[in-house]
């Protein structure tokens, strides 16, 4: 039986041999070396930044966006046939590649980000058929940005709702630790009544007093699952509200170690976890900037399960 995995963002899970093809559009003398080398990070700061400036290359220049997402999910899907992965939720950030386009003028180009669901959508579609796979995406609306635009986001996701086949859900993740979970609210209870799951990212990174209100906040608007969540939750309030409603934390191990979440694998709440009996799930997150697969994070877990 293949593997299932929850928590992958698609853009972080590209291989080494498109990304570097894709650098090799902008500089045709850039080598595997230079590509690897990028991702020698220190923190959590280090691989956003490297994370943004794929993001870039992907989708700025006049690229044909339906074609490049049509090679991308065809580079994701060869990953899960190489990993014997049969069910996957992968992570998609539209709105990161409108921005990288369109800067702050990107709530005046709706149709483009309605064609970029599409695309997306189309070719999960395409190459679940083609190749036999029940893979679904999360439209991940991304923390960093204004109100407005998660607001005009979700208008507009839900005008094309009707026509997507493959979504599974919509997501917070990103980089931003000022911007409240709270204004998400209203989003999640729309998506919930239309049979969408919720995800939220928190806890992911200390102090212990701020992901505790990310927890809480993600608690608050209806997450069904936590990415991350492994900071913050050792309150006994959390922990029975999470066990009570069947919350499900998604623990990535080596993304963790990379952002410097924690020192080591000793301190994820795995005893905390199993002992509330909260419902868990291990995954690679990014796995190409982690330099890792979905059976390496299992087995560097086993000892603890």
């Amino acid at each position: 039986m293949g593997h299932q995995e929850l928590h992958v963002h698609l853009e972080g899970a590209l291989s080494h041999e498109f990304l570097l093809s894709v650098h090799r559009e902008q500089n045709p003398e850039f080598s595997l070396e230079n590509l690897i080398s990028l991702f020698d990070y220190q923190d959590f700061r280090g691989f956003i930044g490297v994370w943004i400036a794929h993001q870039k290359l992907l989708f700025q220049g006049g690229v044909d966006w339906e074609q490049r997402v049509f090679l991308m999910v065809q580079d994701f899907f060869d990953r899960l046939m190489r990993e014997d992965i049969e069910y996957t939720e992968a992570h998609v950030s539209p709105i990161d590649a409108m921005w990288c386009e369109y800067g702050p003028q990107v709530i005046e180009n709706p149709a483009s980000y309605q064609g970029l669901i599409m695309a997306w959508d189309k070719a999960f579609n395409y190459f679940n058929r083609v190749r036999g796979f029940r893979a679904k995406y999360i439209v991940d609306l991304v923390l960093n940005y204004p109100q407005e635009i998660l607001e005009w986001q979700w208008r507009n996701l839900v005008e094309v709702l009707p026509s997507l086949s493959c979504i599974a859900g919509i997501g917070i993740g990103g980089g931003n630790t000022t911007r409240q979970r709270i204004s998400f609210k209203e989003v999640f209870l729309d998506a919930r009544s239309r049979g969408l799951m919720t995800v939220c990212h928190a806890g992911e990174l200390p102090p212990q007093a701020l992901a505790e209100i990310e927890v809480l906040e993600a608690l608050e608007i209806g997450a069904q699952r936590i990415g991350h969540g492994i900071h913050g939750i050792d309150n006994p309030r959390i922990l029975e509200e999470l066990a009570s409603k069947q919350v499900v934390i998604e623990i990535s191990p080596t993304s963790n170690l990379f952002t410097k979440s924690i020192t080591s694998l000793e301190e994820l709440p795995f005893r905390l976890i199993q002992e509330w009996q909260i419902p868990f799930c291990i995954n690679s997150d990014d796995p190409t900037y982690f330099h890792t697969t979905l059976a390496r994070e299992k087995k560097l877990v086993e000892v603890f399960l």
